[in-house]
C-alpha cells in the first residue's frame, strides 16, 4: 500500500468509512467530519489532517482541503 493510494482502491466503502471514522474518533479524541475518508481519501492526506489537529490550529480542515492535491474517486 502506498500512502497516496486512495482508500476506495483498497476496498473502503461507505459503511466501512463510517465505522473507521468512529473508531478513529473514539481512540484519538479528535472530532472528525462524517465524510472524513472521502474528504481526505489517502493515507497521506488523512495522516496530515490528524497530525495538524493533534498539534492544534484554527480551521485545519478547511486549510487541508484547500491545499489537498487529490483526485476524486467515484464509487
Amino acid at each position: 500500500m502506498r500512502d497516496e493510494q486512495p482508500f476506495a482502491e483498497l476496498g473502503l466503502d461507505s459503511l466501512m468509512a463510517v465505522e473507521m471514522k468512529n473508531d478513529l474518533q473514539a481512540s484519538s479524541g479528535i472530532s472528525l467530519p462524517a465524510n472524513f475518508f472521502f474528504e481526505f481519501p489517502t493515507v497521506r492526506q488523512a495522516a496530515a489532517y490528524l497530525n495538524a489537529k493533534m498539534v492544534g490550529g484554527e480551521d485545519v480542515g478547511r486549510r487541508m482541503q484547500d491545499t489537498a492535491d487529490y483526485e476524486e474517486v467515484e464509487l
